[in-house]
């Protein structure tokens, strides 16, 4: 009897899942809680699989070798998704919960998979420091979304400066390590989200003046360290990209920037990469220049060797 017992709790513990899904190198599990029927759990396996496939895409693997995503149904809210949560406990992954009307063309439009996958190209790196992890998922979302063929260049970058905008005319007064520690309970989200993904504009522009970017060093990172743990500091994470690039630039840039106080000027790093405004209107500069830099924010399908840049001895953009 205790054998039996044994038995079904450990299968409880790892139950099958109603989908598998094999991108980039990894397995991903879809589960599916009852209500969902044959015509839906369809639609939402292949809607998880091509934003999976999108975020593989940014370097070529998945950045982590097992996941799990759990489906349900949303009590309240509106849209195809009305939230979502990532899970780090066990096998990390992403809770969905979905709405009661579901459709292809609703959930593909839908920018919260994008957001929410994002987050597993690094652990959680504490509250003090929530900007980091939030600031990339909001930088990559739209970017998921663009590489996908479900969002075009100008549509992302208007939704970069619209993000932008929100978080300069936040409310919320404070250092950026007291607005993320205070997320919740002070409503500092758009002040959180945007100012951490204008963190990763301006690291890719100090980058690209070093000769690299960001997703090379994220795809050395996923070599080295990922799998290791759900969770590291702040500091240990942007410690071990530094490692990864071979000079102390990440650690430059988030010291300036968790003590920052208000939006930092990302003006420099806008202008690098051919992007202005007209009247509210995003404009991108089609010229050869400036649309090979965005190009290389978008993609990095090669495997690339550690740094090569410990001769530069340092040097930081100003």
């Amino acid at each position: 009897m205790k054998l039996i017992l044994l038995i079904f709790i450990l299968l409880a513990g790892h139950a099958q899942a109603d989908d598998l899904l094999h991108v980039g190198g990894a397995e991903l599990e879809v589960h599916f809680d009852d209500g969902f029927d044959a015509s839906e759990r369809q639609v939402v396996t292949r809607w998880l699989e091509r934003y999976s496939q999108a975020l593989a895409g940014l370097y070529g693997r998945f950045p982590v070798e097992q996941a799990r995503y759990q489906i349900k149904r949303a009590s309240y809210g509106k849209g195809p998704v009305p939230w979502a949560e990532v899970r780090r406990e066990g096998v990390e992954g992403v809770n969905f919960y979905l709405g009661k009307e579901l459709s292809s063309y609703s959930l593909m439009a839908d920018w919260t998979a994008a957001h929410e996958l994002s987050h597993l190209l690094m652990p959680y790196p504490g509250r003090s420091d929530v900007w980091l992890s939030e600031g990339l998922a909001s930088w990559y979302q739209g970017i998921l979304m663009f590489n996908a063929g479900l969002k075009s260049e100008q549509a992302l970058w208007q939704g970069l400066i619209d993000g932008f905008s929100r978080a300069d005319s936040s409310r919320f007064t404070g250092r950026l390590s007291q607005a993320s520690r205070e997320m919740k309970s002070q409503h500092s989200y758009m002040r959180v989200y945007w100012v951490g993904a204008a963190y990763y504009l301006q690291m890719e522009y100090a980058l690209q003046l070093h000769g690299e970017q960001l997703l090379a060093v994220l795809s050395s990172y996923q070599s080295c360290c990922r799998n290791d743990s759900s969770s590291k500091t702040g500091r240990e994470f942007i410690t071990a990209l530094d490692e990864q690039l071979g000079m102390s630039l990440f650690s430059y840039y988030y010291d300036k920037w968790r003590d920052s106080e208000k939006m930092p000027d990302v003006s420099s790093a806008l202008t690098w990469f051919g992007v202005s405004q007209e009247d509210g209107q995003v404009v991108l500069d089609k010229e050869h220049i400036s649309a090979m830099r965005r190009a290389q924010l978008y993609k990095y399908p090669v495997e690339v060797p550690k740094s090569r840049l410990l001769a530069l001895g340092g040097r930081r953009p100003k």
